[in-house]
């Protein structure tokens, strides 16, 4: 369902060294990265059926029904017990393996060290002072901000297992959803890093 191999990668480390100070700025960018499989949805099947919804008359305006029907009464979800392979409703088609694009990662970090004497250095490194996600295919379960940097597949996706009038949980409203996994899988993490600071004193013997 997802890529572990991200096509474009970019680092770049910068130094600057005068008398005892010594600064490195590194940044990096990754992107590219691919989700999304023809079997992620699934479905009602309608022959595991055994009642129609209670008190309606017809199919019409029934938003299970996107394509409309032809004629019947509308299934009652709470008494079906099998499943079948749909194509995805958000893009009307089977899903191709790698259809979506994972937002691309932006992140700076910046070290800084001091040489107190010929033995003593003191050091600081600043990770994440920049950290951003941006980009992406355009898709309804896309979030805002650094916590949508990574998306794959969700919780059980409910697609048309409900009755009209039903509260749907966000965690099974679509297909796909963002990947809140640890912070520091920077192959597939979740969401930007957080900022962090260290301070270190190197002492030569």
């Amino acid at each position: 369902n997802q890529s572990y191999v991200v096509p474009h990668v970019a680092s770049l480390i910068l130094n600057y060294k005068h008398d005892r100070l010594n600064v490195t700025p590194t940044f990096e960018f990754f992107g590219g990265g691919q989700y999304g499989r023809p079997t992620q949805v699934v479905g009602v099947n309608p022959a595991t059926c055994s009642q129609t919804l209670p008190g309606a008359t017809t199919a019409t305006g029934d938003p299970r029904y996107p394509n409309g029907a032809a004629g019947g009464l509308p299934f009652n979800a709470a008494a079906c017990s099998g499943t079948v392979l749909t194509p995805d409703p958000y893009t009307g088609k089977f899903d191709n393996y790698g259809a979506f694009r994972e937002p691309n990662v932006f992140d700076g970090n910046l070290s800084i060290s001091y040489d107190l004497s010929k033995k003593v250095a003191a050091r600081v490194d600043l990770i994440n002072v920049v950290a951003k996600c941006f980009g992406g295919s355009n898709v309804p379960w896309k979030i805002s901000g650094n916590a949508g940097c990574n998306y794959g597949p969700g919780g059980t996706y409910v697609n048309n297992f409900y009755n009209p009038g039903d509260t749907i949980d966000p965690y099974v409203k679509y297909p796909y959803n963002p990947n809140f996994g640890s912070v520091f899988q920077t192959t597939s993490g979740g969401q930007a890093n957080p900022f962090s600071a260290y301070f270190s004193v190197n002492i030569k013997v």
